[in-house]
């Protein structure tokens, strides 16, 4: 799935960091778009899900995957995954994961 994602591209920069932030954590849909931005120091996020807020640990992958998409969207701050328009939502990660797997 990996290789799939363009990286000469936004959405494919972003595209990878969800799948590997995915792989690396195990976080659902709905857990990975309430992630902000990761504490780099301590290579983790919070996310919150149907359990409530919780602290996720990040992967070296990850954590590269997340700093090249940030930098590569300039996102400062709030949800951290983005579309075309605006802040993606549950069915919108859960449409991004689908789109990467059917390449």
């Amino acid at each position: 799935m990996l290789s799939m994602c363009v990286m000469s591209t936004p959405n494919g920069v972003r595209d990878r960091a969800m799948v590997t932030v995915l792989f690396d954590t195990g976080v659902r849909a709905g857990e990975l778009v309430s992630m902000g931005i990761p504490d780099w120091e301590r290579r983790c996020v919070w996310v919150d899900g149907k359990t409530g807020p919780r602290l996720i640990p990040l992967g070296i992958q990850a954590i590269e995957s997340l700093d090249r998409y940030v930098r590569r969207w300039a996102i400062k701050n709030g949800p951290i995954w983005r579309g075309k328009k605006g802040p993606l939502t549950g069915q919108g990660a859960a449409t991004r994961e689908a789109a990467v797997r059917a390449r």
